[in-house]
Formats: C-alpha cells, structure tokens, sequence
C-alpha cells in the first residue's frame, strides 16, 4: 500500500513539474511574440543603437539565397522585424505594406524573419504582403540590434541606424512623417 501512494505521489510530482515548465516556456515565447518581454535575456531598455553602423550579418532570401551584405547598407533602408504568429506583427505588415504603397522611390522596406522560408512564404502569401522578406539565420543580426520585442522596425542611412521603434506602430502617420512619406 505504502509503495503506491509512492508510485502515485511521484507521478503527481513529476506531472507537476511538466506542467509547470510548460507553462513557463509557453508563457516566455507567447511575450516575446505579442510583443512584451524580453528575448535572448536581452536586459530591459537596451540600447536603441541609433547613431551605430548597422552590423554586417548574412540574411537569406525567400529564394534560400544569400542577400547582398550591401543591400541593407546603402541608401534609405526600412528594416522590419517580424514574426508570422504575432497578432501585432500582422497588424504592423499591414501597416507596412500601406508605407511602402505610398513610398519615394528612394526608400526600401524589408520584413525580416527569424522562422523558416517556408513558414514566412506563407505568412507573406496570407497577408497580400508585397514587400521583400529576409531571414535573420540563427538570429545574428536580431542579437546583433538587441531586439527584445516583436515588431521592431530600423531605419538605416547609408549603413546608419538613425531610428529605432519597438513594438507596433502607434501612429502610422507618425511613421510615414518620420520616414519623409507624404
């Protein structure tokens, strides 16, 4: 009797423990998709890195090809990071795809993923998106910008970050202002 109150009081415990780490982890990915929470144990308010060179790091394309390093270092570049099941990051590709409909030819958007091709294909195809998608491979550049939440948009200048929003867009206006939209 005494060794099946054992057995069970051990299940309990070990079904327990399950439960919980479950839910931490669920609770962790569910922050750092919707936008709240850190990721990477990325501290708090870490540095916007606005006024810094944006960090040279290999992206792939849909295609599964390696991008030009220099793409997203010359000229006026948008860079937006997203993820495919963040109800924020869908509302900011909305937003985006509007941006980059009215856009000066000058300036180029990028959605950039850290998922697979497949997945971001997908995504991209579901949401009438037109705008070029990269893959951040292994998160580099994600790390690299110290994101610490869904959406995150950088726009660079000649290789510069001179702005750096996290978290969904506010104010679209507010945006097209600064990116120099009419």
């Amino acid at each position: 009797m005494l060794r099946i109150r054992f057995t069970a009081l051990s299940v309990c415990l070990a079904a327990l423990v399950v439960i919980t780490a479950g839910a931490l982890l669920y609770g962790e990915r569910a922050g750092a998709r919707s936008g709240g929470g850190g990721l990477w144990g990325a501290p708090s308010g870490a540095a916007s890195k606005e006024g810094e060179r944006l960090p040279a790091h290999s992206l792939m394309s849909l295609e599964r090809r390696e991008a030009v390093g220099d793409e997203l270092h010359k000229g006026r570049v948008l860079i937006v990071y997203l993820t495919t099941s963040c109800k924020a990051c869908i509302k900011e590709a909305e937003i985006i795809a509007r941006l980059q409909r009215d856009a000066p030819p000058g300036l180029r958007i990028y959605g950039v993923a850290i998922e697979g091709p497949t997945q971001v294909e997908a995504f991209a195809k579901e949401f009438n998106l037109t705008f070029p998608f990269l893959i951040d491979n292994q998160s580099r550049l994600a790390r690299a910008l110290n994101i610490e939440r869904f959406p995150s948009k950088y726009f660079v200048q000649d290789g510069v970050i001179t702005k750096v929003w996290r978290g969904l867009t506010p104010n679209p206006n507010e945006l097209r202002q600064q990116l120099d939209i009419e």
